[in-house]
């Protein structure tokens, strides 16, 4: 049985360059994984070749890779008789919202505030006021 080829989605001021050791110690042991730099043109090329993904998200990645897999399952690629498709998403330390949900709105609609004098961020919460989503 073929590996199903590693697609991983670096988060919001990650480079693909930040998975360059994983992807070294993966290429060591003869697995095949790609670093997107554009996310759907990456799943949309990968599946149409026929093969099975595996897409890695990694912290702002998982919201974005909640949206970009759908319609490339391979459950759905089946019913309109195609090989290839996304068979698991993985979050890596990553970001879930509910379906229509946000960022912002998990941190209660509130922005960050920055200190100019510091350079530090406030989230204007103490510890424990966030709701879990």
């Amino acid at each position: 049985m073929d590996q199903p080829t590693l697609l991983f989605i670096p988060g919001a001021w990650h480079a693909a360059d930040g998975f360059e050791d994983v992807r070294a110690s993966l290429a060591s042991r003869k697995i095949k994984n790609p670093t997107i730099a554009l996310l759907l043109p990456s799943i949309e090329k990968l599946v149409e070749q026929g093969k099975k993904v595996v897409v890695i998200a990694h912290s702002s990645g998982g919201m974005v890779g909640a949206g970009a897999v759908k319609g490339h399952s391979c459950s759905e690629r089946k019913q309109e008789e195609k090989k290839g498709g996304v068979i698991m998403l993985v979050y890596m330390a990553a970001f879930v919202s509910l379906k229509g949900g946000s960022l912002l709105g998990m941190l209660g609609g509130k922005y960050f505030t920055m200190d100019e004098s510091t350079g530090m961020l406030d989230s204007q919460y103490r510890l424990g006021e966030l709701e879990r989503v």
